[in-house]
C-alpha cells in the first residue's frame, strides 16, 4: 500500500506518505485521510447545511441531485458527535429537503398528498416514479416519431419508385 500511495501521489501527499516510518503504508493512508477530510466541526456544520438547504433544481437534473444529496446525507451520518455517536439526519429534515430541491409542481404534488408521502422513503418513491414515467414517455414519443419518420420515408420512396417505371414520356420531334 505504501509503494501504491507514493506512486499515486505528488507535493504535499507524497511528503506525506513519504515521512510514514517503515513504509507503512495503513499509516500513510491514516494522515492522508486525517489531512484531506478532517472531522472538524466546520465541515461538518457545513454538509449539514447543503443537506438541509439543496437548492431547488431543474427536471432534468433532478435524478442527479437525489443521488447527490443522499451522498451527503450518508457522509454526514457516518460522522460522530462528541459523545461519539453516529450523527442521524431526521426523517421530516430529509423530507423538508425533498421538498425544497424538486420543482415547484413536484413539489405541490407533495405538499397535496402529505398525508400520503409522510415519510422521506415514501415521498422519494413518488418522485423517483414520476421522473422514470416522464423518462418512459419521452422515450415513447421518440420511438413514435422515428416510426412516423421512417413510415412516411418508405412511403415516398415507393411512390417515387412506382412512378418512375409507370410512365415513358415522348419526345416531341
Amino acid at each position: 500500500l505504501h509503494t501504491l500511495l507514493i506512486h499515486i501521489t505528488d507535493g504535499e501527499s507524497f511528503d506525506i506518505v513519504n515521512a510514514t516510518e517503515d513504509w507503512n503504508g495503513l499509516e500513510g493512508w491514516r494522515k492522508l485521510s486525517r489531512r484531506w477530510d478532517p472531522a472538524t466541526a466546520g465541515r461538518k456544520r457545513n454538509l449539514l447545511r447543503q443537506i438541509i438547504n439543496p437548492g431547488r433544481c431543474k427536471l432534468a437534473d433532478l435524478q442527479g441531485s437525489l443521488e447527490r444529496h443522499e451522498l451527503l446525507v450518508q457522509r454526514y451520518e457516518r460522522t460522530r458527535d462528541a459523545q461519539g455517536n453516529h450523527n442521524k439526519i431526521q426523517d421530516d429534515l430529509r423530507l423538508a429537503a425533498l421538498t425544497a430541491m424538486v420543482p415547484e409542481d413536484i413539489e405541490r404534488h407533495l405538499l397535496l398528498n402529505d398525508a400520503r408521502l409522510s415519510t422521506y422513503e415514501l415521498a422519494r418513491v413518488e418522485v423517483v416514479n414520476f421522473l422514470e414515467s416522464q423518462h418512459g414517455r419521452k422515450l415513447r414519443d421518440a420511438w413514435i416519431q422515428k416510426e412516423t419518420r421512417a413510415a412516411n420515408s418508405d412511403a415516398m420512396d415507393v411512390d417515387r419508385f412506382q412512378h418512375k417505371g409507370r410512365t415513358k414520356r415522348k419526345r416531341k420531334s
